[in-house]
């Protein structure tokens, strides 16, 4: 991930770009928000066009990040047509399998649990 600091007026705008994931991204977004807030930086907006993936560690630090600022007396804001969209693998898997067969498969119809035999 990658940060540029840009200032109009009292605003401060973090241009966000790459991947805030765990262990890269997220250190690099607190090092870019506190550096901010150190040089008493009050009204921060948070620019995110440029992030293409944002994993549970990006999201918990940005929560953190808005909770470090709120607590300095400072705010930081994203523009609100930034959308996180939600996926994991299982829904991902799921909507393939549908798309490449019409009949469903006997592992997905709840009555075929039924009629299998259980082992005891």
């Amino acid at each position: 991930m990658k940060a540029n600091a840009r200032h109009h007026g009292k605003v401060t705008v973090l241009d966000l770009s790459g991947k805030i994931t765990i262990g890269d991204g997220d250190i690099k977004l607190r090092e870019a928000v506190n550096a901010q807030l150190e040089e008493g930086r009050k009204s921060i907006l948070l620019n995110m066009s440029g992030v293409s993936y944002m994993d549970s560690a990006g999201i918990g630090e940005l929560v953190a990040c808005y909770k470090r600022a709120t607590e300095k007396g400072a705010s930081l804001k994203r523009p609100a047509r930034f959308r996180i969209s939600w996926s994991s693998r299982s829904s991902r898997r799921s909507s393939r399998s549908s798309r490449t067969s019409a009949k469903p498969s006997p592992a997905s119809d709840p009555g075929s649990l039924a009629r299998s035999p259980r082992p005891l």
